[in-house]
Parts: C-alpha cells; structure tokens; sequence
C-alpha cells in the first residue's frame, strides 16, 4: 500500500503602501490547514501558509451601544423591618433586640430615567465599621423595591442603614437601635 502526501508551503509576502521593501515587510506566522486527499488510500496533506491581516473598514464595523447608567435615583419609602414579604416590609421599627435572626433595610426607589442603576445598604453599628455592604441592582422601571438584610445586627446601641448611590452619595438614612433582653 503506498501513501501519497502533499506539503505545500507558501510564503506571502504583503507590503503595505509600497513604501517597504518586501524584506522589511513583517510575515504573519504560517496557518496550517489540514485536508484529505480524493484517493482513499491518501494521507492528510498539510498545507502552510502566510495570512494578511485585512483591516475592517469604519463602514462595517458596527457602533457599540452606550448603555445608560441611572444618574437621578431617589428614595421615595425607606424603614427597618423584621422581614420583607410580597415586597412589603412586615413588623416596620425602630427597636430590635438581639435575638433577631435578620433584620432587612426596605427601599422604594424612584428611578425617573427607566435606567438601570445600583445602590448600596450598609449597616453602621454604635461603634466601628459599617457592616453588610450590599450592592442591590435597580430595575429598568419607574418604580423599583428592593431590600437587604443583615445577620450582624448583635451589638447593643444606636444604629444605622444608609443607601447609597453608585457616586457614595447619601439617598437615604434610618436610626434603629438594638437592645439586650
């Protein structure tokens, strides 16, 4: 049985402008393509050749969309509860003991754009640093409700949740404090 194969290399050589000589011109690195042969009793060929790079027009080329970010979120409801259910908060206050398993921060956002956009709850203890930063996602409505909660709520004092915008800047704040029993 005898094997027939075919090496075919190509080197092509591109200069742009006809400002270079050939000699100067950078060759990109060899494609290699494999194929079979018609006979059946023939080996795969391998073939090896230079590829110019072809520049897309600006005409075809697509423009990306810009995604608009919303700028003008506001706080329209905002309160410290036990728990959220069907996007209400349940048992709204302002003391909380320690034995709560959560407590949830409930935001009502105005979002006037119809843009998607973030805020951010923290929850500030009566001493250190603010605990449970969370990044909630804004919906592409006028009207949007969110909540957060915390497990971290444990030391006794004044606290406080604060949202955020996307810039740090302040939507809204509220006191609640956590007792012994």
């Amino acid at each position: 049985m005898r094997r027939i194969g075919w090496v075919l290399s190509l080197s092509l050589v591109v200069a742009c402008g006809g400002t270079k000589a050939p000699s100067e011109a950078k060759a990109t690195p060899p494609v290699v393509v494999a194929t079979t042969a018609p006979a059946p009793s023939a080996v795969p060929a391998v073939v090896a050749m230079s590829s110019a790079t072809i520049a897309p027009k600006a005409a075809d080329v697509a423009p990306r969309a810009v995604e608009k970010h919303a700028q003008k979120l506001t706080v329209t409801r905002f309160a410290v509860a036990r728990d959220v259910t069907g996007r209400e908060p349940v048992d709204v206050g302002t003391r909380f003991d320690t034995t709560e398993p959560r407590l949830y921060a409930f935001v009502d956002v105005a979002n006037p754009e119809k843009a998607p956009g973030e805020i951010t709850v923290e929850f500030q203890p009566p001493k250190g640093s603010a605990r449970g930063n969370v990044t909630l996602k804004v919906g592409e409505s006028e009207r949007y409700r969110t909540w957060a909660f915390t497990r971290l709520a444990k030391d006794p004092g004044q606290w406080r949740a604060v949202v955020k915008n996307d810039r740090g800047e302040i939507l809204a704040e509220e006191s609640f404090e956590v007792f012994a029993i």
